[in-house]
């Protein structure tokens, strides 16, 4: 039934989509790309930062050292599940959980992949926030104020849970497969406050360069940019986002809110739904890019041994510490009491 839901959202979107193509006329929507063809490159550049971002987040709240691969192949994989499965950014941190477990143990990865989840939507609050004073018009700032409270809301509430065994409880009489699917058993290092607010500010770096990437988005199509303008249009993008984030890829919204605010850029239909269109193809160049790193990563554990760690890797400071206790000493002593025993029993 669940996928039933999902294939339909779909498939209205690419017909809405599809309905304002041709609305908009293909020659003329054709005409205004070619115009933003010079600053493709750095609308892409802005989208791989905008990546590199999520990278530097995650590093951030795992906290621990793995091999290079594991964190393209994670980055990759989380980036391009979020441009095309239904519920964007929730589905990308599911596969990224998948991902990493096999490094840090389940327990670890879950809570840090949750956490991307709410560091990324306290940026799109704290950036929604902001721009409600650089907007132009009042309908948006109103619809950009509803966001960033959404937003907040909900990073709120995810945040909560994690850290909060009682508010877990409270929380998982009503909404059980919220608490499973962020608190997972409970066990396992989790990230603290100063891991969670880098991380939340990696992100919000990553919206401000996508600000300047809708700022050169409106020069290459509109023929000029300001800073009210390129926030506007970022405003756009992310009031789209929320609307449409059980549409893969939010296909045909994200189109149909520029058309819908043209007017706060002071452009017409057909150069909003380009300003749509070029952004989305850089997304997928993007993706294309991340492809390449996600295939070398799966061939790589095709080979791997697959089992997994009950949980996460014991660092060196719990080994320093278990030296100290005499650990290991004590081990040792079981070991050679238990083949003493062994001997013993040979002789009788």
């Amino acid at each position: 039934m669940k996928h039933g839901v999902r294939l339909a959202a779909f498939l209205v979107g690419a017909s809405f989509l599809a309905w304002l193509v041709v609305r908009a006329g293909p020659t003329h929507l054709y005409e205004a790309v070619v115009l933003a063809g010079p600053w493709f490159p750095a609308i892409v550049a802005c989208e791989l930062t905008i990546a590199l971002g999520d990278f530097l987040a995650i590093r951030i709240l795992v906290g621990q050292r793995l091999p290079i691969r594991a964190w393209l192949g994670s980055t990759a994989a989380a980036y391009a599940s979020s441009l095309l499965l239904p519920a964007g950014r929730v589905a990308g941190e599911a596969l990224r959980t998948t991902i990493l477990a096999p490094y840090v143990g389940p327990s670890r990865a879950a809570g840090a992949c949750s956490r991307m989840q709410a560091c990324s939507l306290v940026a799109n609050a704290v950036v929604s926030l902001g721009g409600t004073f650089f907007v132009i018009g009042p309908t948006l700032r109103v619809a950009l104020f509803a966001n960033a409270v959404v937003c907040g809301s909900i990073a709120t509430v995810i945040l909560l849970v994690v850290r909060s065994p009682r508010f877990a409880a409270f929380v998982a009489k009503r909404f059980r497969k919220l608490v499973d699917t962020h608190r997972g058993d409970g066990g396992g290092a989790s990230p603290g406050a100063g891991e969670t607010f880098r991380a939340s500010l990696a992100f919000l770096g990553a919206r401000l360069v996508q600000v300047l990437q809708y700022g050169i988005l409106v020069r290459a199509i509109a023929g000029k940019t300001t800073l009210s303008l390129a926030v506007s249009a970022h405003a756009i993008h992310l009031v789209g986002a929320s609307v449409g984030d059980f549409v893969p890829g939010q296909l045909g919204v994200a189109e149909g809110s520029f058309q819908a605010f043209a007017a706060s850029m002071g452009v017409d239909d057909v150069r909003a739904l380009t300003l749509a269109l070029v952004a989305r193809a850089s997304q997928v160049v993007a993706a294309l890019v991340c492809a390449p790193l996600l295939f070398a990563y799966s061939k790589e554990r095709l080979g791997a041994d697959r089992e997994l760690p009950a949980e996460a890797p014991i660092d060196d400071r719990e080994r320093k510490v278990e030296a100290e206790l005499g650990v290991d000493e004590l081990g040792n002593e079981e070991s050679n009491a238990g083949a003493e025993t062994e001997r013993a029993r040979g002789l009788l």
